[in-house]
């Protein structure tokens, strides 16, 4: 996972603006502000080069509008930032936000028509705070690589066992409540359990500790056992069992 502060990036012609968000950022700790533009040219290279978290984006720029930066955003892969945008023409061209909502795939998260300091001031706690959980919750969401190169998209929290592959047992099988069939993946177990740390899954080592529980998962314990809740059973050794 990512690590270090999320950046955040202002594309405005007026300076003033800057000032002004940069400023209201800063009781948001989580949040570095990375740089400010004034033009599309700067920005679409710093978006590509540095994929900041969020962006305040105005509409009309010297060199172009808004829709130049969208473009840029959609060609970047896996790229799908948090959007704050405005502009001081909304309301006489309807067609603006026709199409930031028809014809882009990535997200406006927010619309303000300027100016923007009141709406700032109502607003910008309860969003900044909403972007930060999402973010949690996209962390949890990720590309695994399987044991023969190809990549799965997966939710660490749908993770409800782990066992050897008994064709490898170089191999670990993960299960997911989600998914009908097991993922493999080339990893010891002390790589399973440095993964599940990252992402604080408690666990449980059981069969004879060719398998691995998760135990968010666990219905029902009566020692040796414990029962999942798909009625799936294991033991549990005494040594491991900490109920």
């Amino acid at each position: 996972m990512k690590s270090g502060k999320n950046k955040y990036i202002i594309i405005e012609d007026d300076t003033n603006v800057w000032h002004n968000i940069s400023h209201r950022m800063l009781p948001y700790e989580q949040w570095q502000h990375f740089a400010s533009f004034d033009n599309c040219e700067d920005s679409i290279a710093c978006l590509i080069a540095q994929q900041p978290r969020l962006i305040f984006l105005d509409w009309d720029l010297p060199d172009g509008n808004a829709f130049m930066i969208l473009d840029a955003i959609d060609k970047i892969a896996n790229y799908q930032p948090f959007i704050i945008f405005f502009t001081a023409h909304g309301r006489e061209r309807p067609d603006i936000a026709e199409q930031l909502f028809n014809k882009y795939k990535t997200a406006i998260h927010h619309f303000i028509n300027k100016p923007i300091y009141e709406q700032l001031t109502a607003n910008l706690e309860n969003w900044i705070r909403t972007f930060e959980r999402q973010l949690k919750q996209r962390e949890r969401i990720f590309d695994l690589k399987c044991v023969y190169g190809q990549q799965t998209k997966i939710n660490i929290d749908y993770l409800f066992k782990v066992l050897i592959d008994e064709t490898n047992p170089r191999n670990k099988l993960l299960f997911f409540a989600d998914k009908q069939e097991p993922i493999a993946i080339k990893k010891t177990w002390q790589e399973c359990y440095e993964m599940l740390a990252v992402y604080n899954i408690e666990y449980t080592i059981a069969n004879h500790r060719s398998t691995t529980i998760i135990d968010a998962f666990i219905n029902s314990k009566a020692k040796p056992f414990v029962t999942l809740d798909n009625n799936e059973r294991y033991e549990v050794v005494k040594d491991n069992w900490k109920w």
